[in-house]
């Protein structure tokens, strides 16, 4: 399959999304307006049965919890799995909503971003190759993720769809599979932003460790001749650099240097000053895209990492109020084996998910955090021309006003700090549900 840009790179995530009704318009094809029309209205017609569908089995699945068929557990249990659902199906809900309203040409603006910046920080490498390790990376991805949940759904199944449930099971999966697909979004956008901030740095650091150009004494001028090379100060002039040195030597000695000096040597100075400017443009553009992914994964995000929070103290309490009223039961009740098992499956789920969105957002915002350190750095250089010393005061006042930090629509920052967090709360609340239970 022929990869030529960063719309076709992605079409392993793409079409997985649009399966599911989060696709939104990704696509880079350049069809008619009127086929377009048509495609936009399918897939939203398209998320939006997928939406009833859910909205539908959520509450089928509520009524026959309390009404029909009351779980037998422990007061405790029950509140934390209803709210669990509830979060679960909320998340799903609010990502199939969004995508398909106000967030539906979001995805194509932020790869229109990136395919922009790629135009300028690719060009010394092979494009080609870049994106069709994303689609295969993707495609690799896509194909795990199908398995692996495609293999816990159907132990789920088995172990809590006896009767009717396994109805309502195969649509949690679904919900589950929906809410997994966004995360693999956000975190392969956050991925991408971070391969750019990280070669926009490679080439600031390749401005700071630039040669320097050789030093001239303005105050030991010799005579070059034409023909011959001669060594001045340990530094060997050729015979087609001898009309510049003699241009300089010959001019008046009140003169200062910078006016000396020819203008196409100064032409010559100028690349780094050009080159400051263009990592600018780009660093923009980055930080809109950053800012685009805030705008279509912020309030997605807050209920994602809300559910994944309750369903992750839900399975660890779960499974030890399964250990503590079974324990000498399980050598016989093979059930509460395996309804231990998907709880600790699901937890190490929720858990792996917790740690790429934090993980990936935190490396991302430190990985652009290395510009402002950078420009610094190359503000210390003593032989800086007015020009490119004003360029990176520029950079480094528009660094400081455009900071990349992910959010949680606005209510936390992710990062390692968030992780934390997560764990240590997860930790207290378990501690007090065990103490209600005793």
């Amino acid at each position: 399959m022929t990869t030529i840009n960063i719309f076709s790179a992605v079409e392993p995530l793409y079409f997985v999304s649009k399966v599911f009704g989060l696709a939104g318009s990704t696509s880079n094809r350049n069809n008619h307006r009127k086929s377009v029309a048509i495609l936009y209205r399918n897939d939203i017609l398209w998320s939006g049965i997928i939406l009833v569908n859910i909205l539908v089995f959520f509450v089928s699945r509520m009524v026959w919890n309390f009404v029909l068929n009351p779980p037998d557990h422990s007061s405790n249990v029950i509140v934390t799995t209803t709210l669990s659902r509830i979060l679960l199906y909320g998340a799903c809900l609010v990502s199939l909503v969004l995508g398909a309203t106000v967030n539906r040409r979001t995805i194509a603006q932020i790869l229109g971003k990136i395919s922009r910046v790629d135009v300028i920080l690719l060009k010394n490498t092979d494009p080609g190759k870049v994106y069709r390790r994303t689609w295969l990376f993707l495609f690799i991805e896509v194909c795990i993720l199908i398995t692996v949940f495609g293999g816990i759904g159907y132990y789920d199944v088995y172990v809590w769809g006896s009767g009717y449930n396994f109805i309502f099971e195969i649509m949690d999966d679904c919900a589950h599979f929906i809410n997994v697909i966004v995360t693999v979004q956000l975190v392969n956008f956050v991925q991408l932003l971070k391969h750019r901030y990280k070669i926009l740095n490679d080439q600031l650091s390749e401005v700071i460790s630039r040669p320097k150009p050789p030093e001239i004494n303005t105050h030991n001028e010799h005579v070059l001749k034409e023909g011959s090379n001669v060594q001045t100060s340990g530094i060997v002039f050729q015979r087609s650099a001898i009309p510049v040195v003699e241009e300089i030597a010959n001019a008046n000695d009140n003169t200062p240097l910078q006016q000396r000096i020819p203008t196409k040597v100064k032409r010559l100075s100028l690349t780094a000053t050009r080159k400051v400017h263009i990592l600018r443009v780009i660093h923009s553009d980055l930080y809109d895209a950053a800012e685009l992914v805030n705008e279509k994964y912020g309030f997605p995000l807050l209920m994602e990492l809300t559910y994944d929070f309750i369903d992750l103290v839900s399975s660890l309490y779960f499974t030890m109020d399964v250990v503590m009223n079974s324990l000498k039961e399980m050598a016989t009740n093979p059930d509460s084996v395996h309804q231990m098992l998907s709880s600790i499956i699901w937890a190490v789920v929720c858990v792996v998910k917790i740690v790429s969105i934090t993980s990936t957002c935190h490396t991302t915002s430190v990985e652009a955090q290395k510009s402002a350190v950078l420009i610094h750095k190359l503000l210390l250089e003593e032989d800086l021309r007015l020009e490119t010393k004003s360029e990176l005061q520029q950079f480094a006042a528009q660094l400081s006003n455009t900071k990349v930090e992910f959010t949680a629509h606005g209510f936390f920052s992710v990062n390692f700090a968030l992780l934390y967090g997560i764990i240590e709360a997860a930790a207290t609340y378990i501690i007090i549900l065990l103490q209600f239970r005793s």
